[in-house]
């Protein structure tokens, strides 16, 4: 599994991701993280689910990774190794950037 691409929330033109099992969901997740990590990329859930801004990962050209404001947040959380001993080291990106965000291109 890899990022192939970024598209919009809304784009008919991939599957979503409800479609594959746990197993393949882990792959993907795995993939997402380590592109997020390798590019830089820095953006909350919002941005992940809107329809202006191309924050939704392409999966090997056939699946789009749209998942829930929390979930983004806990791939940010992943990807940049945040503290999370309370389980909520994924609220920091969920819903507010801490930081300059980074968009793919």
């Amino acid at each position: 599994m890899k990022v192939t691409g970024w598209t919009y929330w809304s784009d008919e033109h991939f599957k979503n991701i409800d479609d594959v099992s746990d197993e393949i969901f882990g792959d993907i997740e795995n993939a997402v993280i380590e592109e997020v990590r390798n590019k830089g990329y820095k953006f909350n859930g919002g941005a992940h689910q809107s329809n202006y801004d191309k924050c939704t990962p392409v999966i090997d050209n056939t699946y789009k990774y749209c998942v829930s404001m929390r979930r983004w947040g806990s791939v940010m959380q992943k990807a940049y190794n945040l503290p999370n001993e309370d389980g909520l080291g994924y609220v920091v990106w969920a819903w507010s950037n801490p930081e300059k965000p980074v968009y793919p291109e």
